[in-house]
């Protein structure tokens, strides 16, 4: 079977991670790079062994050998970009966020039923073997009851990282601060482990660590589960020197933590031979200090997945339905700290 062709469509940082992956995976091709900067896309493709780069993004929807694009572009073009591709015949992958609003993201998810076309989003910490495996605890009730769940993400962004982009610290073109965007990854684990959220109340600044930016760097939210369970959430870009993400997730039957995605805590009552977490080892990254400093084995994972879903003809593990989720939590997190009140959710 011939390898899916995709066009890379953004050379910024994440964009290596994408290419490399591409590069290992044999079902899948890089075929042409896309950038605002032409010098740009050509340095990339130079440097990734990429036969062809481009300015002009219509042109690739255009061309019979690009079965895919995956989208690596600021947030706030992510559904355009998305929505063109599919209207072209060309399945579309897309890096968090999916867009900068719920309401952009159902424009992608119309675009997708109208055309047929694979429509898939790169949340790659749901595919760490730690974090599948409690998700395949909980659900088997191995921890008993829910009853708290903490996320701690406390980074470190220097002044520099805001200004080195024009999109960044805007909430129009960036979509949210830290609990979206840096944050976000963590945000989106804790409700697909924890459930459906009733309601929250979130308190969200900008610090003095990173003037001139709109959005959130340093933020707290406290919320209730529907299921009755409480969760916790402290978030910051302006924490020098910055700490390995970590989630807490108590339960009536124990604690289980998880530091980077990789399992450091499994205390379980009375354990039988199902109560253990099993072989789920594997290197792993901290986006702390260093928003790089991953490895590309979830990346690899994602866009597998996401090929294998195009030519079977099913949704991918990531689809529109359950990206959207990180967009309407933060709206109702943005909207509880402008006003300073509870917000509910259902």
């Amino acid at each position: 079977m011939s390898a899916m062709r995709f066009a890379l469509i953004g050379a910024g940082a994440v964009a290596d991670a994408h290419a490399r992956s591409i590069q290992e995976l044999p079902e899948a091709e890089a075929l042409v790079v896309y950038s605002r900067e032409l010098d740009k896309a050509r340095r990339f493709a130079d440097a990734h062994n990429i036969p062809d780069a481009t300015d002009d993004y219509p042109a690739i929807l255009t061309r019979d050998d690009i079965d895919a694009v995956d989208i690596l572009t600021a947030p706030w073009v992510h559904a355009d970009q998305g929505v063109a591709a599919m209207e072209a015949g060309k399945h579309a992958l897309i890096e968090k966020p999916a867009d900068v609003t719920a309401a952009a993201c159902d424009a992608l998810a119309d675009a997708e039923a109208r055309t047929g076309r694979t429509l898939g989003f790169v949340f790659q910490c749901r595919l760490k073997k730690g974090v599948r495996r409690v998700k395949e605890y909980l659900q088997a009730g191995g921890l008993g009851e829910l009853l708290l769940v903490s996320v701690y993400v406390k980074w470190h962004r220097p002044p520099s990282y805001y200004t080195a982009n024009d999109w960044r610290g805007k909430y129009a073109t960036e979509g949210g601060g830290v609990l979206f965007g840096q944050a976000g990854h963590s945000v989106d684990l804790m409700q697909w482990l924890g459930g459906p959220v009733e309601w929250l109340f979130a308190n969200a600044v900008t610090s003095p660590v990173h003037p001139g930016i709109e959005i959130e760097d340093l933020a707290s939210v406290t919320l209730r589960f529907t299921s009755g369970a409480l969760g916790t959430i402290e978030a910051a870009t302006a924490l020098a020197p910055g700490s390995a993400e970590r989630m807490e997730i108590h339960g009536t039957r124990g604690t289980i933590a998880l530091e980077a995605g990789n399992i450091v805590t499994w205390e379980i009552t009375d354990p039988g031979p199902d109560d253990v977490p099993g072989d789920v080892d594997e290197e792993t990254g901290t986006g702390a200090s260093d928003p790089m400093a991953f490895p590309i084995t979830w990346h690899k994972r994602q866009i597998a997945d996401f090929v294998a879903a195009a030519r079977d003809g099913r949704k991918t593990c990531m689809p529109i339905e359950e990206a959207r989720k990180l967009n309407e939590l933060y709206e109702h997190m943005r909207l509880s700290a402008q006003q300073c009140e509870l917000v509910r959710l259902t």
